[in-house]
């Protein structure tokens, strides 16, 4: 329940809106005809673009890009996964294995340059020796860097703080803003 100082405050936000009858948007179905899976409605307005439907959900943002609908399918057929996933209300996870992978190569390539600064560093924080690197590797890969916290201390404040990825679900999103751009820009005049 909400206290009536926080109730004033919502109320207040919401005072003298009403529905706007010509508010511009459109919406299209995508489905495949043949059977019942994956169906998907891609919604947008002015500056918004919403996925829903068997493949997940997803708003993306983005004013400048998507000002007409016809803006908007230019503007997803020319992004990639990662930029339209910044646009839009999902979140990237640390991924340790990835970054485990980054870190070691990271202190391979600064070894080829005589700098065995990274190894000597990952040798005191699991316990090996500076010259066993594989056993070095292989126990950093067993849960050294589990998080973003980790590994920016262990990088000394570095802006780096390891690699992030998206959940599946967002390629499959992705996937239906491609089929859905791509449909609608082939019926659009030229």
């Amino acid at each position: 329940m909400l206290n009536e100082l926080d109730q004033k405050m919502i109320d207040d936000a919401f005072s003298g809106h009403s529905l706007i009858r010509n508010a511009d948007s459109k919406s299209w179905l995508i489905k495949n005809p043949e059977n019942q899976g994956y169906w998907f409605r891609v919604t947008w307005c002015p500056g918004s673009l919403s996925v829903s439907g068997d493949v997940g959900e997803i708003v993306l943002t983005h004013y400048q890009a998507m000002p007409t609908w016809q803006d908007a399918v230019k503007w997803v057929k020319g992004a990639c996964h990662g930029y339209l996933m910044q646009k839009s209300n999902k979140e990237r996870h640390f991924d340790e294995e990835d970054t485990v992978k980054q870190i070691i190569h990271m202190a391979n390539e600064q070894s080829e340059y005589g700098d065995d600064e990274m190894w000597e560093k990952l040798a005191r924080d699991t316990g090996f020796p500076v010259e066993d690197k594989e056993g070095i590797a292989a126990e950093i890969k067993t849960g050294l860097f589990e998080s973003a916290q980790d590994v920016y201390e262990f990088m000394n404040d570095a802006d780096w703080t390891g690699t992030y990825k998206y959940d599946i679900e967002t390629h499959f999103l992705y996937k239906a803003l491609q089929i859905w751009a791509n449909e609608v820009y082939n019926g659009m005049p030229k």
